[in-house]
């Protein structure tokens, strides 16, 4: 639902990119695939589930990084039932969106 691209470049060539790009990248969760060039990762937290992927060019000078922040079934569960005002839970899956965005950006 909450989903972006951000891609960092001017990396150099060498190995273990990914890991270090990871590495500086708050709150990414479980890797569950994983080869030299694609990490995909997998978080679930009480609101929402992320899912972002790093993904690394052919050349190894620009990394990719997509993310997809998704409302789980307790958010829409809330959001129904106290409807207007329990679609404001949906904010709390925006907010874990912005926060890594502005992490991503300070790569």
């Amino acid at each position: 639902m909450f989903q972006g691209i951000q891609n960092v470049s001017g990396l150099d060539s060498r190995e273990n990119q990914l890991q270090d790009v990871a590495d500086k990248l708050p709150n990414l969760g479980v890797a569950v695939n994983q080869n030299e060039k694609v990490i995909i990762y997998k978080r679930s937290d009480t609101f929402y589930t992320q899912h972002t992927t790093l993904t690394l060019n052919n050349d190894s000078t620009r990394v990719a990084i997509t993310y997809n922040f998704a409302p789980n079934v307790i958010s829409w569960v809330l959001g129904v039932c106290f409807f207007p005002l329990g679609f404001l839970i949906f904010i709390v899956a925006n907010n874990a969106k912005s926060d890594f965005e502005n992490s991503a950006a300070l790569l």
